[in-house]
């Protein structure tokens, strides 16, 4: 007779229990690290198209600084320029991925030059929808 001892059925019950729980965390911890490296290659990407993107961009200023005139398109990548006081802006985008792009704006003066903006924006266009609320005036 067995007293107060827990029985052989009760330990298997409690050591397949256990067994379950830690195949479930193990499923869960391989889960969350697949996610986790495909999360840094997506990164690691990013960065080196951000950075194939400012090299592009540096080539373009440094042929613009080179030429006696702003050209239309250097590389491939069209220029805008516009004149105003005496110093030229120099706009233009270089792709970074599918929906960002490297934007710079330049201020050139004589020999001198400045940049005004050297920055990742998202290329989509974002559209504003009128859903019908009423919008706040204040009081």
């Amino acid at each position: 007779m067995n007293k107060g001892g827990m029985g052989m059925g009760s330990a298997l019950i409690v050591l397949v229990f256990v067994v379950l729980c830690l195949t479930i965390f193990a499923l869960i911890t391989l889960s969350s690290d697949n996610y986790d490296q495909t999360l840094a290659q997506a990164a690691a990407h990013t960065v080196k198209e951000y950075y194939e993107a400012d090299t592009l961009a540096e080539t373009i200023v440094a042929q613009i600084l080179e030429s006696a005139t702003t050209p239309a398109a250097v590389l491939g990548v069209e220029i805008q320029s516009e004149v105003y006081d005496g110093s030229e802006t120099v706009k233009f985008t270089c792709p970074v991925t599918d929906t960002k792009e490297l934007q710079v704006e330049i201020v050139l003066a004589g020999d001198a030059c400045s940049v005004r903006a050297w920055r990742m924006q998202d290329s989509d266009s974002w559209e504003l929808i009128d859903i019908g609320l009423p919008v706040w005036q204040g009081e």
